[in-house]
Order: C-alpha cells, then sequence, then structure tokens
C-alpha cells in the first residue's frame, strides 16, 4: 500500500512540472517560434525556459515582470570576448 501511494504521489509531482521551452531567433535563416524575446516572455509562465539564439542582429531589449523564467542564450558578444 505505501508502495502504490508513493508512486501515485511521485506521478502527480510529476504532472505539476509543465515547464515549456520556447525558442527565440531573429535571424530568418534560424527555425524558432518567436522572432523577440519579448515576444516569447510574454507568453511564457513562471517555471518556463527561453532559449536565445545567437544573431548578428541585435535583439531589442525585454522586461520581467512577475514572473522566474529561465533566459538561455550565447551572451552579450558571442563572437568575441567581452571587453574589461
Amino acid at each position: 500500500m505505501k508502495r502504490i501511494i508513493a508512486n501515485l504521489c511521485f506521478l502527480l509531482f510529476a504532472l505539476s512540472l509543465n515547464a515549456t521551452i520556447r525558442t527565440v531567433s531573429n535571424s530568418p535563416a534560424t527555425l524558432a517560434q518567436y522572432n523577440s524575446i519579448q515576444a516569447a516572455i510574454d507568453a511564457s509562465n513562471s517555471g518556463d525556459t527561453v532559449y536565445i539564439h545567437g544573431s548578428g542582429t541585435g535583439y531589442a531589449g525585454a522586461t520581467i515582470q512577475d514572473k522566474s523564467i529561465a533566459l538561455i542564450g550565447p551572451g552579450w558578444s558571442p563572437t568575441g570576448l567581452p571587453p574589461y
């Protein structure tokens, strides 16, 4: 009986983790779900992840309010070292 309850609790916990991964690219050559970071943030919920593809064109600024979202991308200067 304990095993059944433990498995049921684990299953319910796993089903509650509905994190979504969204992709962003402002380059027409790279396939992604969104063209701007802000559009992906607006469509996301807390716990979601936004992958930002590297691009030769800069992205517009974005703000996150009242959400906990992970932003993952190549960084501010993907082709060289940042200035020190």
